[in-house]
């Protein structure tokens, strides 16, 4: 087996990155600073800005590397036969792989979707519409074998994302309240983004008419859902005299 091979510049780099992704997860985009991060990679804020760039560029350089990290472990994790079911159980897994490799990107993420994905570069979004590509295409194949139901990609992504960092961030809610002396908690899943998967799965399936169920949303193209809000009542305005 070829041995990786290390640089004092890669080293130094990834050192940094390592440290920013910890910043910004405890501070946010707007409350980390350089030199913070600077002190915990040890280096000084010029071979910082050498390595990687300002406060911004330190924010990109994490996103890109975790998101190119989730593309290749979907290139490794997605079999090129056999069908979308199994493809998108990949797909859960090279999810729950990054989550569990990377504790910093739940906090991150989960910032990022409050703020309405302000901080996020045009290189961000450009690889998060690649992966989207990957979703449409698994789901594509799922719908022409008649195994799923035709929803967009994006939908999918959220589903999965959402529901993986949740579930991380919801672990460390359920230590807390262990700590502060709530017994009897329920247990979270060894698998997270497995479990997001099923349940999605298992919404998106198509189910054969006849079957239990299949009267139901579960076998209706999703712009048929009979579900619909229920109407608010009217407020009424007080009559003012």
């Amino acid at each position: 087996m070829a041995v990786a091979e290390h640089s004092p510049k890669k080293d130094a780099r990834a050192g940094i990155l390592g440290a920013a992704a910890r910043e910004f997860a405890e501070s946010g985009f707007a409350g980390a600073r350089v030199d913070r991060i600077a002190r915990r990679a040890g280096v000084n804020k010029a071979m910082l800005y050498y390595h990687v760039g300002n406060k911004s560029a330190l924010y990109e350089a994490v996103l890109l590397g975790w998101m190119d990290l989730l593309l290749a472990e979907l290139g490794r994790r997605v079999p090129e036969s056999g069908d979308a079911e199994e493809k998108l159980a990949a797909l859960a897994g090279a999810f729950d792989a990054l989550v569990r490799e990377n504790p910093y990107y739940p906090q991150i993420m989960a910032r990022e979707l409050s703020a309405g994905g302000q901080n996020l570069s045009k290189r961000v979004f450009e690889r998060h519409a690649a992966l989207l590509k990957v979703e449409g295409e698994i789901l594509s194949e799922g719908v022409r074998e008649g195994r799923l139901r035709q929803v967009s990609p994006v939908t999918l992504h959220i589903l999965l994302v959402v529901g993986t960092v949740m579930h991380q961030m919801a672990g460390r809610l359920r230590e807390r309240a262990a700590k502060a002396g709530f017994k009897g908690l329920p247990a979270l899943p060894a698998w997270p983004a497995g479990t997001v998967a099923d349940l999605v799965l298992h919404g998106l399936k198509v189910q054969p008419a006849g079957e239990k169920g299949a009267a139901g949303p579960g076998a209706l193209p999703l712009k048929e859902n009979p579900i619909r809000p229920a109407a608010l009542p009217r407020r009424h305005k007080e009559n003012s005299r």
